[in-house]
């Protein structure tokens, strides 16, 4: 049997099939849908507002999957048969910029999926040594993107193992599923979900692991917990975030020019932005108020190498980025400028081999207690 999980604001719903009391239930749940439009996909039904703007969906996932220990309310709809068809209603944090954001760079990102899988490698490999992932192993990959680390990894767990990549956007997941089925890939599974509502049963998985992504959790503390909850006792779980942008030209060769033209107001605390975690400890701490046992934190140096010429890494790096979004309030002559004031400053890091950036990532980790 498969039920649909569905997402509205700041709730989520997981309902049961046939689809006509999935609807019936959602609409009810969301309750004001005046001027929204449903769109019925592959991935689920997508809800949309009158721009056209995804603003909550229906996800189809596993019955099986989905954990006992959740905390819901039911919504009894009464079937054709008298019978009552339940609806599991299941609080859900969502920031609907963040989701938006990375909905519409979902095709950038399965664009340039092999060169971004090639320059983030090494933070592939410190997961798998922090996470002690190997042979034979159940793995999961939370906020997997289009597919990484999630496809590296297939190959190292091998046909024993099985990996599973979860994200909370739609496009990332279909994207993800497009490569698994080109690899043929056998041993790893898609889903769309929220860290801090996994569709899995306690003590599933032998590592957990999360790369760029707890950056962008809304909650990262019931995101930790739950990937403990699915982490077998005794086993390992791993973050990789980036450190101080200061330490980062991979992202201000490009911000900083972007800053000179176009003005962004100040983050608040703890926004949802990719150097959220870039202080030392800050993301320990929550590993520990979420009861990890051996906590740890290491910095990862290392090179991102893009085998490119820097016109083609202008081009990756605008796609990648929310400055896409940015510039596009520009005028035609301020985009010239700005686009030779960054190819010039991504010239100061190009070789004869492609564009080489020193990097600093933070490595976190702990276990589940036995």
């Amino acid at each position: 049997m498969r039920i649909a999980a569905a997402t509205q604001g700041s709730k989520s719903a997981v309902l049961c099939l046939p689809i006509s009391l999935v609807l019936v239930a959602f609409l009810a749940h969301i309750g004001r849908l005046s001027g929204r439009s449903l769109q019925v996909g592959d991935e689920g039904v997508a809800v949309r507002d009158k721009k056209g703007n995804q603003i909550g969906s229906i996800h189809w996932i596993e019955l099986s999957l989905v954990p006992e220990t959740y905390d819901v309310a039911e919504l009894r709809v009464k079937r054709r048969d008298n019978r009552l068809q339940k609806a599991i209603l299941v609080p859900m944090q969502r920031d609907e910029a963040v989701i938006n954001r990375w909905s519409g760079s979902a095709r950038f990102w399965e664009k340039h999926r092999e060169i971004i899988r090639h320059m983030f490698a090494p933070i592939t490999q410190a997961l798998v040594e922090e996470a002690q992932i190997g042979s034979g192993q159940l793995v999961l990959d939370v906020a997997t993107g289009p597919g990484e680390p999630t496809l590296t990894l297939a190959e190292l767990v091998g046909p024993q193992g099985k990996i599973s990549g979860v994200d909370p956007i739609p496009e990332m997941v279909a994207a993800a599923r497009r490569e698994a089925s080109r690899l043929e890939l056998r041993n790893v599974q898609f889903d769309i979900a929220f860290a801090d509502h996994l569709p899995f049963p306690a003590d599933t998985f032998d590592a957990v692991v999360s790369r760029f992504g707890v950056m962008f959790f809304p909650s990262p503390l019931d995101a930790v917990r739950e990937m403990l909850r699915v982490l077998k006792p005794g086993q390992k779980l791993a973050f990789a975030v980036w450190h101080s942008a200061e330490r980062n030209p991979f992202h201000y060769s490009l911000s900083r020019v972007v800053d000179r033209f176009v003005h962004s107001p100040p983050l608040e605390q703890d926004a949802l932005d990719t150097f959220r975690f870039a202080a030392r400890g800050k993301l320990l701490e929550i590993l520990i108020q979420a009861g990890v046992t051996a906590p740890a934190e290491r910095l990862l140096q290392f090179t991102i190498h893009a085998p490119m010429l820097v016109d083609a890494f202008w081009a990756l790096r605008l796609e990648m980025s929310k400055a896409r979004e940015q510039i596009s309030v520009l005028s035609p002559e301020q985009l010239t400028e700005l686009k030779r004031q960054a190819l010039e400053s991504i010239s100061e890091f190009s070789t004869d081999r492609g564009i080489s950036f020193p990097a600093e990532v933070l490595i976190i980790s702990g276990a589940k207690p036995r």
